[in-house]
């Protein structure tokens, strides 16, 4: 993890806020590679100056987000355009950002020439720089409480500051910001997860719903030579990124008995749970569960968990193909039934033998989609 800080003044001889950030970038070295950047720097020899990178005409902002590129940018103070405008830049383009306003927004300070300054500054930059901060940090709970209050931003997290409380070491900060950190980055799985990840995650869902002694029409295979091979590229980061996408999905069970029928090893220790496969279904049973579907995606509630039971449905289940049409036909339900199709086959790799209607792929489906991996 790379994390980058930003202060409009970096100095650690008289300035605490810089001397925060100076113990956050020793004591997290076990947990982060850390870089700081800054408009005015102050040297002093307790510092690095490898750590420091200065934001100037020259070496602008956008040139130091991207030389460093960082995971997390940490910005630093208050009712400052400088430090606003580092954090909406970096949120901009795509980095996580969490920002301390180190008191900036107590009552006290908010009511001190709140019409001759702070509300201008407020309209200007500082409410949206703090509604779109990843996560607001503060360093106590009056703080915490004062901001919640404010109700710019619902993230707000506490930890407290060692170097103005004897209530928690430097060591416990760093732990505990590495934490908030890596949780960020973790809120956002859809993201971090890879490729080869996704293609392994989904490979699992399919090993997770089958069922043994299951009588498969003649020439379908499950698994593809591909798929399995794919799992050798998977390194211990992203069985991680799986198994929190998993968590957040509601498949870790599924995943669990994709692992045990695929004979992988459990390295994240996924919960395990025997997978109930719905099985004996008539199609009145998949006709119910498709307006059931429906009415899920009229509230935006459609999951990926859903689209695995329709595919186990689909899959495992004896059923005449043209009365489950006919009936489709009648409860209105054949279109959407082709879109959640066009689905299973991008998600599962369903084959056409289970398909009972046409695939749809329209902007109808690219809506279903957006739903489900929100």
């Amino acid at each position: 993890m790379v994390v980058l800080h930003y202060i409009d003044k970096f100095d650690i001889s008289i300035d605490l806020d810089s001397k925060f950030i100076k113990v956050l970038c020793d004591g997290m070295s076990e947990y982060a590679e850390s870089h700081i950047a800054t408009k005015y720097y102050v040297h002093n020899e307790e510092c690095s100056n490898d750590l420091v990178h200065i934001v100037n005409k020259r070496n602008g902002l956008i040139k130091t987000l991207y030389d460093i590129m960082p995971k997390v940018v940490h910005v630093h103070g208050c009712w400052s355009y400088d430090t606003a405008k580092f954090l909406l830049a970096a949120k901009r383009r795509g980095f996580y950002t969490v920002w301390s306003p180190h008191g900036g927004l107590q009552s006290w300070t908010i009511k001190n020439n709140f019409y001759s300054k702070k509300l201008s500054r407020i309209i200007l930059y500082q409410f949206i720089a703090a509604h779109q901060s990843d996560m607001i940090h503060t360093s106590g709970i009056i703080e915490e409480k004062n901001v919640k209050r404010l109700r710019w931003n619902r993230n707000v997290s506490i930890i407290k500051n060692s170097l103005v409380t004897q209530e928690i070491t430097s060591e416990q900060m760093c732990k505990e910001m590495a934490t908030m950190y890596q949780n960020i980055i973790d809120r956002h799985i859809n993201n971090e997860i890879g490729i080869s990840t996704q293609k392994a995650f989904f490979s699992l869902i399919k090993a997770g719903l089958t069922r043994e002694n299951i009588s498969l029409r003649p020439g379908i295979s499950i698994f593809s030579e591909n798929e399995r091979k794919n799992f050798t590229l998977l390194k211990y980061e992203d069985w991680r990124n799986l198994s929190i996408f998993a968590d957040k999905k509601g498949m870790n069970y599924i995943i669990s008995q994709g692992l045990n029928v695929l004979g992988i090893e459990n390295v994240m220790n996924i919960p395990h749970e025997v997978t109930v496969i719905p099985s004996d279904k008539n199609i009145n049973d998949i006709t119910s569960y498709i307006t059931e579907l429906k009415k899920k995606v009229s509230h935006k509630k459609i999951t990926l968990k859903d689209m695995a039971t329709l595919y186990s449905l689909l899959r495992y289940n004896d059923y005449n193909e043209d009365e489950l049409i006919e009936k489709l036909k009648q409860e209105n339900t054949r279109k959407f039934m082709g879109r959640l199709e066009s689905i299973l086959v991008e998600l599962f790799d369903m084959e056409e033998g289970f398909l009972p209607v046409e695939t749809i792929n329209d902007h109808q489906t690219t809506h279903l989609k957006n739903i489900i991996n929100k």
